[in-house]
């Protein structure tokens, strides 16, 4: 009880709330800094942020999943079978 109380008087503090303001504020952007940065290249040229990871992703997409898995399991048997 007197525990709870403490914490409702530290979180009261106006410093309390502008330090943890500023520390979500930077958590923030620091989670985003690899969205922000991330590039990929196609023949057209560099894509950036966002754009370029729903890029890579539409890449990879028929290449994921039990359809992959399948092509693979195909591929080896067929390797197999040559040697």
């Amino acid at each position: 009880m007197l525990v709870k109380y403490e914490f409702l008087k530290i979180l009261r503090k106006k410093s309390t709330l502008i330090v943890m303001a500023a520390s979500l504020i930077l958590t923030g952007f620091l989670f985003g800094l690899p969205i922000m940065q991330f590039q990929t290249y196609n023949q057209d040229g560099v894509i950036k942020g966002a754009d370029g990871i729903a890029y890579e992703k539409g890449q990879y997409g028929g290449k994921s999943g039990h359809a992959a898995a399948v092509w693979i399991l195909r591929r080896m048997g067929s390797y197999y079978k040559q040697l």
